[in-house]
């Protein structure tokens, strides 16, 4: 077989393939090792969240053993969590899941950022930007702009928010300027400029995103599932709540996500419920937990709260696949 860039994404899911099946030969007693192989792998990385530290040494004993069997041979495997003591030899950040993770504050990073040189071999031939006057006598194209937008690497959704202005500048910049390597028009120069800013605002004072959703002596409670639209994008955000036996209450956000829609904002605020709707049943997929006890999605149109009313018979195709994709 051939080795290279194209067929090393293949030969990954064959191994992780392999191993699982492996795992699920052992017997039940496997069967956590089998999912974490399986369902908490990306790429060269694997990281599960367990709930007791006793469970999670046994996986760190196990994991090792499943990919000896094809004759791998894995890094030190780092236990973190709470009271766990975190080694002088670890990094205070390195890059985990495609963001920056820092292992002592247990938190995630959103990894901005901003580098418009050119590439050589895939990589950039200069350093990432990092001061406001390092952007001084830029002149933004529409394939600069893109490679910024681009650049940021986001697959939880937590900077949402913030990378939608973004997609919204794109989609507006495109109608003016149909060339590839034309500068942009004076006002959208301007607001490509101040986007790029405050992204480098980002890099320099980054937001940190903690690590676990469910704290220790917490049990997952509820899930709330917050969507909205306007008349030219559209989010979803699920926030997980959990309580302890104490009572007391804990929130966390779990994932975003965002699209650019152009029908009229009751379509669009349609078109967020059902896409909220995907998102909590994907996560219900990964992430099932016997402590849930209600999940509820929240939406201050009064017209799709109407639509998805059993009594409401839709009469256009559009509404009718969106609300049956609801219920």
């Amino acid at each position: 077989a051939c080795f290279g860039d194209k067929p090393s994404g293949y030969f990954l899911e064959e191994a992780n393939s392999q191993l699982a099946a492996w795992c699920a030969q052992q017997g039940p007693e496997w069967r956590q090792t089998q999912e974490a192989i399986e369902l908490n792998s990306y790429v060269d990385d694997l990281i599960k969240s367990l709930i007791s530290r006793g469970e999670a040494i046994e996986l760190m004993e196990r994991i090792p053993l499943a990919f000896e069997q094809l004759g791998f041979k894995l890094k030190p495997i780092v236990l973190i969590g709470p009271g766990e003591d975190v080694s002088e030899d670890l990094p205070d950040e390195d890059m985990l899941l495609g963001y920056r993770y820092n292992y002592r504050e247990d938190a995630f990073t959103v990894n901005f950022k901003v580098n418009f040189s050119s590439r050589r071999r895939s990589a950039r031939i200069c350093p990432d930007l990092l001061e406001d006057s390092e952007l001084e006598g830029m002149k933004f194209t529409p394939a600069s702009l893109l490679s910024l937008q681009a650049s940021q690497y986001d697959p939880l959704g937590f900077a949402t928010p913030f990378l939608a202005k973004g997609k919204i500048l794109l989609s507006e910049v495109h109608k003016v300027t149909p060339g590839w390597k034309e500068e942009l028009v004076p006002e959208h120069q301007a607001r490509a400029m101040d986007y790029a800013r405050e992204i480098l605002s980002l890099v320099r004072n980054p937001v940190r995103f903690r690590r676990h959703i469910i704290g220790e002596g917490f049990a997952l409670h509820s899930l709330f599932c917050l969507v909205d639209a306007s008349s030219v994008a559209l989010s979803c955000v699920i926030y997980a709540l959990t309580k302890n036996e104490e009572g007391d209450i804990d929130t966390s956000c779990v994932c975003a996500k965002n699209a650019l829609t152009r029908r009229s904002v009751p379509q669009n605020e349609l078109a967020a419920i059902v896409a909220g709707n995907r998102l909590l049943h994907n996560y219900l997929l990964a992430c099932e937990s016997e402590t849930l006890k209600e999940v509820i999605v929240l939406s201050d149109s009064e017209c799709c709260l109407a639509q998805l009313k059993p009594e409401f018979s839709p009469s256009d195709v559009y509404t009718r696949n969106k609300v049956s994709e609801c219920h």
